[in-house]
């Protein structure tokens, strides 16, 4: 007892699961097209 441990920061892990997945997370911001816009250019 009295022993501390630290945790290490998660990041956008919270973020990535708030929005529904990692591809829905990399849509968001930015990184991948949504899909309206791949269909929006035709």
């Amino acid at each position: 007892m009295g022993k501390k441990d630290w945790l290490k920061a998660i990041g956008n892990v919270g973020r990535v699961i708030d929005v529904g997945g990692i591809f829905a997370y990399a849509r968001e911001a930015g990184m991948i097209p949504s899909v309206a816009a791949r269909f929006s250019n035709a």
